[in-house]
């Protein structure tokens, strides 16, 4: 349990910082080139078609990052990894070291169809044995399905940090904006609830939006990191437009408790205790449920 919350709290801080994307790469881009150079200086490849373009993308993934566009840069990078193998055929023990490793991270990685592609992947019984055009392709192809996973999370990343952003800020501005205009009337009102004076339905709406935000930051916890990017995307929609049901909801219960069809068992109904409730039902659509069946039960 502990170490499921680590990871989704270091998932967080990724989404939340996408310069720690940007500083790998960086980071990357030259200690590759000077491999990459070695290789082609190595085999005499300097004039092959491969090794041109390998250069050229590399130096078009620098581009990217020092425009701070790391998914970009990614993906020209991995696009030069996978020209490199063309260069490490010609050595069959070296290709299929690679191609080992590039077989078991993405054994590790990926699911679904994309595995299912990898796992026919199987090295060959000798390893000194010359690279066949099928074993090249199907190295190639492992590699690509690997970078494919690599850019669709790095979507995934830029959507969800996109999301967390607008819910932390739309939280903000709901408590400034309360603290602001109804903050004062409402902790002056001491034990006493004028339910029919303006801070207070205020104070439900904007309570009942900070607790739709926190609801919808509790269920990025729990979000299926299985998710397509159009069914991420369709998520966040749906937990943006929990915003204004949040404010709905917590409109339904002020609207209830001041018609008094709804009570909180035997307590009295205090400026704290709405502002509890108006949370409540931003984060939980059952007490507005609650609310229209003790409606419908008491005709």
């Amino acid at each position: 349990m502990i170490s499921a919350l680590r990871t989704r709290w270091t998932r967080l801080a990724r989404t939340l910082s996408p310069v720690s994307s940007f500083r790998r790469l960086s980071d990357t881009l030259p200690a590759y080139r000077n491999d990459l150079e070695l290789l082609i200086q190595l085999t005499n490849a300097a004039a092959e078609p491969w090794a041109t373009d390998a250069l050229q993308l590399l130096q078009a993934a620098g581009e990217a990052a020092r425009e701070r566009n790391p998914e970009r840069g990614w993906r020209l990078f991995h696009a030069t990894q996978r020209l490199e193998l063309y260069g490490l055929r010609a050595h069959p023990e070296a290709f299929r070291v690679r191609a080992n490793s590039i077989r078991a991270e993405a054994l590790q990685k990926l699911r679904s169809w994309r595995r299912a592609q990898v796992e026919a992947l199987r090295p060959p019984a000798n390893p000194a044995a010359e690279v066949s055009d099928a074993e090249f392709a199907a190295t190639r192809e492992a590699a690509l399905l690997l970078h494919e996973h690599f850019a669709n999370e790095a979507v995934k990343a830029r959507v969800e940090g996109i999301h967390i952003r607008v819910l932390i800020v739309t939280a903000l501005v709901a408590a400034v904006l309360w603290w602001w205009t109804c903050a004062a009337a409402v902790l002056a009102a001491g034990d006493d609830l004028p339910l029919d004076n303006p801070c207070f339905l205020g104070s439900a709406l904007l309570f009942g939006v900070m607790g739709a935000v926190f609801s919808a930051l509790t269920s990025f916890f729990t979000r299926v990191a299985s998710q397509t990017i159009p069914e991420q995307a369709f998520s966040n929609r749906v937990t943006l437009a929990r915003l204004a049901v949040g404010a709905l909801s917590a409109l339904v219960v002020y609207v209830a408790l001041a018609s008094g069809l709804i009570s909180v068992g035997k307590l009295n109904m205090t400026p704290p205790l709405l502002l509890v409730v108006a949370f409540a039902a931003g984060f939980s659509e059952r007490l507005v449920i609650r609310a229209l069946e003790r409606v419908t039960s008491s005709k």
